[in-house]
Order: structure tokens, then C-alpha cells, then sequence
């Protein structure tokens, strides 16, 4: 992938680094040992996502515009998909699915799960919610904000994702071309590999290579890859099989297409993310 922008990827030769109105999603593990106190202060937040202790103690209730879900408090026995806790880290992410036929595959945001924060994900099932939910307004709880996934059907261009750097309390719009992203996998096997089967092999990349942009996308909302290289169009690294890669490459060879889908964080990735 090379990059148009610093926040979109490029399809023309190289890939990105990959590929009820409210679903809550955690893709974070078990809550860390208890060290807030709660109540908590209101004043204070311990893990530095934005969400002060009181609130993640109390249990945090969306705002309509989000679907007024409520997040009780982690306690023991209380799955993480459902909690908020003032101990570990918690993001939020709108997810704006097109109609009338969304592209995006299950398991949409799984690649994120290798970061320490617990990913809470807000969508539609219909297309009035959904066109609510890419108006409202981001903010979850006092200051903090969720970051919003737009998916696009949009044909008319190359970049497959864009997003801006900064924290979800910034711009906070991402969006994901899956059209873009169907044609450029079809388009390429037909000229590499025309008989590969739909089903068992290109399907497969379809989804891998949706999945691996809608990670990389919001992961420039919480500020991963902190520095910024022009030469690679922005905060990315170079070329190479890692998730914030501003491109990995995909080699035909004897009438095969090979693949390289990046979907790894570096170490200092996993380390650097900032919420607030």
C-alpha cells in the first residue's frame, strides 16, 4: 500500500498493512486486578482512558443519540462486553454499517484485541439508526468521545481506508471502502489466478483484508505509530507485514497470488495508544 494521504491506503500496486439499535462487542480480555476503590474520584482516572474513575464506578450509561445502553461496573462474573473498569482501559467505536447491503464481515474490529483496551462496539441494524449514528454526536460520557467506522460503498477511487491521527476526543471519522476492497481482491485474482474458487480462497482475503482496515483505520484515533514519516505518507511504517505498515505487498507467481496481510502490532505500538 502507499498511502494518498497519511490516513488513506493506496490499492494500485501494494495493500494496506493487512484487510436493538446498539451491539456491544469487548475484544479485551478479563478486567485487571482490582486497584480503584469505588466509589472513585471524579477527579481522577486511574487507566487514562478518558472515563474517570467515579463514572466507570458507577457504570456508564450512553446517550440516546448512542442507543442508551448502560455499562454496569466489571465486577467478577460480569462479562467484559457489558462493563466499563476504572482499572484497565475502555474505547468506544461507532460503527456505521451502508445500506441496503453491508460488505463488512463478522468480527469486524477482532485485530484490535491485541491492544490493552477493551473495545466497546455501537451499531445499527437498520438504516434509519444507521443514519442517525453517523450524525450524532461522539461523546460517550463528560469530555470523552467514541471514535466512528464509516463503511463506504463507494467505487470512485484507491484508497480502501482513511482516518484521522490524533485521540477519539480529536476528529475521530474513519472510514473503510469495502466495495474498493472487494474489486481490487476480485480484479486481481482475475488477472492472477482466475481459477481460484470464490468461496474457500478469495473470500477469505476479502474479509482478512476488511477486517485489517477497519483495525488500522481507528487505530490512528488513538495515536498508534507516533512518528510521522513523510516517506510513507504520515504515521506509518515502512512497507512490511505489521498492522500500522503503510503497505505490505502481494507477489503472482506460476498463476498463484500470495498474500502478505499484516495484522500484527509492533511492541511499541501496543504500549503507545492514547485515548484522551
Amino acid at each position: 500500500m502507499r498511502a494518498t494521504r497519511g490516513v488513506e491506503s493506496d490499492t494500485s500496486t501494494w495493500l494496506v498493512a493487512v484487510a436493538a439499535a446498539v451491539l456491544v462487542l469487548a475484544l479485551f480480555p478479563a478486567p485487571a486486578s482490582a486497584a480503584v476503590v469505588c466509589p472513585g474520584s471524579a477527579l481522577v482516572d486511574s487507566d487514562n482512558d478518558g472515563l474517570s474513575d467515579a463514572a466507570e464506578c458507577a457504570g456508564i450509561t450512553l446517550p440516546a443519540a448512542l442507543g442508551g445502553g448502560f455499562f454496569a461496573h466489571c465486577t467478577p462474573g460480569v462479562a467484559r462486553a457489558t462493563c466499563v473498569d476504572p482499572d484497565s482501559k475502555d474505547v468506544f467505536i461507532i460503527v456505521v454499517p451502508a445500506f441496503p447491503t453491508s460488505l463488512l464481515p463478522s468480527n469486524l474490529l477482532q485485530f484490535l484485541s491485541a491492544l490493552p483496551v477493551a473495545v466497546h462496539v455501537i451499531t445499527a441494524t437498520t438504516q434509519v439508526q444507521a443514519q442517525a449514528l453517523a450524525l450524532a454526536d461522539r461523546t460517550v460520557n463528560g469530555t470523552e468521545k467514541a471514535i466512528r467506522l464509516s463503511e463506504s460503498l463507494d467505487t470512485n477511487g484507491v484508497a480502501v481506508g482513511q482516518c484521522t491521527w490524533g485521540t477519539p476526543n480529536d476528529a475521530g471519522d474513519c472510514v473503510v471502502f469495502t466495495q474498493r476492497i472487494v474489486n481490487f481482491v476480485k480484479n486481481t485474482y482475475a488477472t492472477c489466478q482466475p481459477v481460484a474458487d470464490f468461496n474457500t480462497i478469495i473470500q477469505p482475503i476479502i474479509t482478512t483484508y476488511i477486517q485489517q482496515v477497519a483495525a488500522h483505520e481507528p487505530s490512528h484515533s488513538i495515536k498508534l505509530t507516533k512518528i510521522y514519516d513523510k516517506n510513507y505518507g504520515g504515521h506509518h511504517y515502512a512497507p512490511g507485514p505489521t498492522m500500522m505498515a503503510q503497505s505490505t505487498s502481494y507477489s503472482c507467481k506460476g498463476g498463484k497470488l500470495t498474500w502478505t496481510i499484516g495484522t500484527s502490532y509492533t511492541t511499541a505500538d501496543v504500549g503507545d495508544l492514547l485515548l484522551k
